[in-house]
């Protein structure tokens, strides 16, 4: 299979790449700059729409931030069914630009600033060697201190 790299810039561009997570089958792996960044580039409302549908899709998030854990969505179920972070340590690795992998498809892309701009690229290879990059980080990181249910990170 060809690869193919699309290239977005702009609030819309970001809501794009978002919006084709959602194609995802079962699970998207995500290198996280911030809780809540989808609010850097969607109204709230909108990015508590997108995440109701990730939660009727029934797709897992896996999660890796440098940040604490902040609850962040007022969606019923969502952080319990939806969302498994982990918090990995900025002198293991800095996250400066959010990070999806899913199916075929890694997108990156930069959510803060004046230059929003975001990279989609689908080869089935490049999405397999950053699957195992982001198991061999999730091996190290930490979940949160206020970790409940060894299930979730997030509770």
């Amino acid at each position: 299979m060809a690869s193919n790299i699309h290239e977005y810039t702009g609030k819309e561009g970001l809501q794009q790449i978002t919006a084709h997570a959602l194609e995802a089958k079962g699970e998207i792996l995500i290198y996280e700059t911030a809780y809540a960044s989808l609010e850097l580039f969607m109204p709230h409302e909108q990015a508590e729409e997108y995440r109701r549908e990730l939660l009727a899709k029934g797709l897992r998030v896996r999660q890796l931030t440098n940040q604490v854990y902040q609850h962040y969505s007022e969606v019923e179920g969502f952080h319990e069914q939806v969302m498994d972070i982990r918090r990995i340590a900025t002198e293991k690795i800095k996250i400066d630009r959010e990070i999806l992998i899913y199916n075929d498809t890694v997108a990156i892309y930069q959510t803060k600033g004046e230059e929003l701009y975001g990279v989609e690229i689908v080869d089935p290879s490049l999405a397999a060697q950053q699957r195992q990059l982001f198991e061999l980080v999730w091996m190290q990181a930490d979940r949160p201190a206020n970790s409940k249910d060894p299930r979730t990170s997030i509770f």
